[in-house]
């Protein structure tokens, strides 16, 4: 064991606070990148990117959670790196009425501060489904920190009811989260796909719920394949599901089984049963390659395949084939939309279609953490 003598323990207490004073007085990335820089393609696809010239009022965060709910954008909870001693978890909720000015509901939600958890707008509620928690006011215990599997609910953003602590689908984190609308005056129905559990190990299952408390497994299929940090999307009674992170990719993915990594797959409601579709090609300088912590959203009848980060390098970005863009109107007829995704490389941040506009909030980009305001209009464009 090393010990100090008071006074040097004094000594070296000043340098690290002079450190931390240094590093907090500096912006480490300096201003936003113009496109072109680090490599990143220009955007020259069927959107149109705007920046909003101020960030958003929320801090710099990534693996946080959005919706469109009760005619607000809102963003919740994830992890911004601000300090050793800060609090990085994040437990607050902000809406917005047109995605650029933001006003915060609550600094201190009770489901305590996480990330890689998911919201769902179902029956006129937004539900909060598991993710990885940690209390930073307690100490670290498997009680406060730990990957969860509970649901809460809310009709305004304010009151939140936790509906169940343990539901049967286990714990999770950086699942998928999709929302089928009911026929007629039939309930929405809450799907979980998938997911990440303790870190080392994924599901490749399918739940469903139509009020957040019954919850029946519907798959559990080699076909989805254990993955997390994946890109879902809806498309009429269908689930898209893209990418993520794969157990024992390295280990156990041959050459056959890495290409089926690419491709899409499909899950039909009706059926309850997978398939998998089209990869994205590679095309005129634009590839592809397997990517995590992406978004695949639909805008405009056409679903889009937006940036992520390497399933094999972990959290690496920068490189071209992990930020070109693709759109397709079926998963079988998937094309190549740009080499640049008109925001940079990024990860770890949602999108949200809101206001006849698609959003691109917070995230990892190269400059580090993020909470800049873009968003993408098709300007007349028939998509």
């Amino acid at each position: 064991m090393v010990t100090y003598k008071k006074g040097h323990q004094i000594s070296l207490l000043l340098i690290i606070l002079s450190l931390a004073v240094l590093i907090s007085s500096c912006d480490p990335y300096g201003s936003y990148p113009e496109e072109g820089e680090y490599g990143n393609s220009p955007y020259d696809g069927l959107l149109t990117w705007t920046r909003y010239p101020e960030s958003a009022a929320y801090s710099s965060r990534s693996n946080h959670a959005s919706a469109v709910f009760d005619g607000k954008l809102w963003v919740i909870g994830g992890y911004g790196y601000d300090g050793f001693f800060s609090d990085n978890y994040l437990e607050d909720v902000w809406c917005s009425e047109e995605g650029l000015q933001w006003t915060k509901v609550l600094d201190d939600a009770p489901w305590h501060g996480r990330r890689g958890h998911a919201l769902a707008v179902a029956n006129d509620k937004l539900y909060l489904i598991g993710g990885y928690a940690v209390d930073e006011t307690a100490e670290n215990t498997n009680d406060t920190n730990h990957y969860m599997n509970d649901v809460w609910v809310t009709e305004d953003g304010v009151t939140w009811t936790e509906l169940t602590p343990s539901a049967p689908f286990g714990d999770r984190a950086y699942h998928g989260l999709a929302v089928i609308e009911g026929a007629d005056d039939d309930p929405d129905t809450i799907y979980v796909i998938a997911g990440r559990n303790r870190g080392i190990a994924y599901h490749q299952d399918i739940w469903k719920s139509t009020d957040g408390q019954t919850w029946v497994r519907v798959q559990d299929s080699d076909t989805l394949g254990r993955r997390g940090a994946m890109g879902v999307t809806v498309s009429g009674t269908s689930i898209y599901i893209l990418g993520g992170y794969a157990q024992n990719y390295e280990a156990t993915f041959d050459s056959a089984a890495k290409r089926d990594w690419k491709k899409i797959v499909v899950f039909d409601t009706t059926t309850n049963s997978l398939s998998r579709a089209g990869s994205p090609p590679n095309s005129d300088g634009i590839n592809y390659d397997s990517r995590a912590h992406l978004e695949l959203v639909t805008y405009e009848g056409r679903c889009f395949i937006f940036p992520g980060a390497s399933i094999t390098r972990e959290y690496e970005n920068s490189h071209p084939n992990f930020y070109s863009t693709y759109s397709f109107t079926a998963p079988g007829t998937v094309t190549p939309d740009s080499a640049g995704s008109g925001f940079g490389p990024r990860y770890g941040y949602t999108a949200e279609v809101f206001d006849e506009k698609l959003w691109i909030l917070g995230g990892y980009s190269l400059r580090g953490y993020e909470h800049d305001i873009w968003y993408a209009e098709t300007e007349g464009v028939q998509l």
